[in-house]
């Protein structure tokens, strides 16, 4: 029997009612003359010769000559676009495309098995996909409203258009547009309309990208809504991961963004060129917060039989598409608020700001909420003002949004919240009015107590850091260094900026030992300064190995004291022989120490050979001679080649002179191929404020 077929005259081919059973089913679909014997069959059923076929492709304005037609009902091959037109023609209904699609696939040896996770475009649930909710309205049926078409759909460069273009090789596409704009529906409409037998691929983070592009794929999606969860830190989604997946053919990524963060991220003068090369490989759609004349209208039309549409434009105020999201129920919500009520807001709204992504845990928004009050409120508040606020904040609005949307656990318990995340319209619409408010000491207090995701404790840093509030941006450092090596760089910074250089050493060593270049760097850097006695420092990890059990660790530790301590003496005593050969085997102290001894007695030409092998230690101390000394022409060629330390030195050099477009320039490259330690030096610029 004809399983997903054609149909004749609005009734489906092979269906009871035309009395024949086909001797064919699409699922057996194979090879070419299988496909030609379905097609065939096809054709004939819809009562159409190949003369026919050709006259209703032109009144489509497409090509499918009777020639062709007869071909393809004979032989079996065709374009994927060839195969679409002669469905159309025959009329197939665009639900049973996809049936033939993957008939057409098979026959050409070009399906794939299904990736691990994915499901198909048309049977995934819009919700889980980021779509919002809608206001609940009495007589509504169904959980989404009507698809209100935008203007960009079916424009002749718009949304879709650049979707069947992208579907055709590779592609990324971006959906840029404000907090309830509607650009995620948008997407998913447009996404269901082009590609809907695609596999979809729904990552939860950057790191799942690299795992794709290891894998065989044809004809999948991968979705990242809210795409700047994605971005940033030592794991966020780069340019690179992107490239290697995009090597696959027909392979489409559909990200959507705030446009907020698509300026912060793309902006010339930023620090974020991670980002900001991610960003440059895809097509961007802007999808206005505002419905055109034209969107209304059909609005309008489609009120008709959605009563949730009808009550959403008698909104005045507010954009239709965020009145349908129930966005002025949310800024009702927040200008009512009062007391322990709005504290407990205010409270997840800043903590929001200062970069907390991760929920926000019930014991941090308690701790932090008195700051928040006056001191008549706390005094009145009763035994039960925490659990009156949370219930005011996670009130559902029309049955569609609230302030605070409460998490589940990830262990599926149920009963219990893991946190709770500020509203994205909320969060929009409220950073500028507190973007002036100062932050109480009590919710840095609380996020140090209560947070616990690395990623977070350096946004925290980073905002502290905004604010010159030093105290509490080491504090959130000190507890991301264990985790995140960009973290214990910059703790270390602080350190010795405040003479601390012996507590800065022991916090890079882990990392230094585990091969990170910039922790590395800066480690030298420290080691080699004449004021530190890296001796007292050295045996600290010994004690510390030995007393918790890792007797292993702290024999390493003291073997390579063993070698690196002597680079001291030798370097006092002037063995310019010996301090050479343990350099030469791969110690790193020595290596310091007798670069840092041609450097005292101006020996250009061993530093430049030794640079020139590849030691960096040597490398920096070149670096400093050659500002000191006027050589800024043959540091420039040494950046130019590559030499990294002669790239940080000008460019710091640079900047500090105010030349900060040409520091800025060379130490792009460098970033954008991840390199930390440049990453680290534009970051710092950006954020004490000096890059405009």
């Amino acid at each position: 029997m004809l399983e997903d077929g054609g149909r004749r005259g609005g009734r489906a081919a092979g269906s009871a009612e035309d009395g024949v059973a086909l001797s064919w089913s699409l699922n057996e679909v194979e090879t070419p003359a299988g496909l030609a014997e379905a097609l065939n069959s096809l054709r004939e059923r819809s009562g159409l010769s190949h003369r026919d076929v050709q006259r209703l492709a032109e009144g489509r304005d497409q090509s499918l000559s009777k020639a062709k037609s007869s071909a393809l009902c004979t032989q079996g091959r065709c374009s994927l676009a060839t195969l679409k037109t002669f469905l159309a023609v025959c009329g197939v209904p665009d639900g049973q495309v996809a049936a033939w699609v993957r008939a057409w696939e098979r026959s050409r040896g070009l399906a794939r098995p299904r990736p691990p996770g994915a499901l198909r475009v048309a049977e995934a649930n819009a919700r889980r996909l980021g779509v919002h909710r809608a206001i609940q309205v009495a007589g509504a049926a169904g959980e989404l409203p009507a698809y209100v078409p935008r203007d960009l759909d079916e424009a002749p460069d718009g949304l879709r258009a650049r979707l069947a273009i992208e579907a055709e090789t590779s592609g990324f596409v971006v959906a840029v547009g404000g907090s309830s704009a509607g650009k995620t529906y948008t997407m998913y409409q447009a996404m269901l309309s082009v590609m809907p037998d695609w596999w979809l691929l729904h990552p939860d983070r950057a790191e799942q990208i690299d795992l794709y592009a290891e894998m065989d794929l044809r004809r999948v999606v991968v979705w990242l809504d809210d795409l700047q969860h994605f971005l940033g830190g030592a794991t966020g989604l780069t340019g690179g991961s992107v490239r290697r997946l995009l090597v696959n053919e027909h392979v489409v990524l559909l990200g959507t963004l705030w446009p907020r963060h698509y300026s912060r991220y793309t902006d010339p003068v930023s620090a974020h060129y991670i980002e900001r090369d991610l960003l440059g490989l895809a097509y961007v759609v802007r999808v206005p917060d505002r419905l055109s004349h034209h969107e209304m209208a059909r609005a309008r039309v489609a009120a008709d039989t959605d009563p949730r549409i009808e009550a959403a434009l008698t909104i005045r105020d507010f954009g239709f598409t965020q009145a349908m999201a129930g966005a002025p129920h949310l800024i009702e919500r927040w200008r009512d608020a009062e007391g322990h009520c709005r504290a407990v807001l205010e409270a997840a709204i800043d903590a929001a700001r200062l970069g907390v992504q991760s929920p926000l845990p019930e014991t941090l928004l308690r701790a932090a909420a008195p700051a928040y009050c006056s001191g008549r409120e706390r005094a009145e508040a009763g035994p039960g003002w925490f659990d009156e606020a949370l219930a005011y904040g996670t009130a559902a609005l029309h049955g569609v949004v609230s302030a605070l949307m409460p998490v589940p656990k990830d262990d599926g318990s149920m009963g219990a919240a893991a946190g709770y995340w500020v509203a994205d319209y909320l969060l929009q619409q409220t950073a500028t009015e507190r973007a002036e408010e100062r932050i109480p000491d009590e919710l840095w207090e609380a996020c140090l107590a209560y947070i616990t995701d690395p990623g977070d404790y350096i946004r925290l840093a980073s905002s502290a850091e905004a604010r010159q509030l030093q105290h509490h941006a080491s504090q959130f450092y000190k507890r991301a260094a264990p985790h995140r090596p960009d973290a214990a760089c910059q703790l270390a910074r602080m350190l010795a900026d405040e003479g601390r250089r012996k507590e800065a050493i022991e916090v890079l060593r882990p990392w230094s030992d585990a091969g990170d270049t910039e922790a590395a760097a800066l480690l030298t850097t420290l080691l080699t300064d004449p004021a530190v006695d890296d001796a007292d420092t050295a045996y600290v990890p010994v004690e510390e190995y030995t007393l918790s059990g890792h007797v292993e660790k702290a024999i390493a530790v003291l073997h390579r004291l063993a070698v690196s301590q002597p680079a001291g003496y030798l370097s006092d005593q002037g063995d310019e022989t010996a301090l050479r050969a343990l350099a030469d085997n791969g110690d790193w102290a020595s290596a310091a120490r007798l670069a840092r001894l041609f450097a005292e007695s101006g020996r250009f030409t061993e530093l430049r050979d030794r640079a020139d092998a590849g030691d960096r230690a040597a490398a920096f101390r070149l670096a400093d001679l050659l500002l000191a000394n006027g050589g800024e022409a043959e540091l420039l060629d040494r950046a130019e080649r590559g030499d990294g330390p002669a790239c940080y030195r000008l460019a710091g050099h640079f900047f500090e002179n105010g030349r900060r477009a040409e520091a800025v320039a060379l130490l792009r490259p460098l970033a954008i191929a991840g390199d930390p330690y440049a990453v680290s030096l534009l970051a710092r610029w950006a954020e004490g404020g000096r890059l405009k």
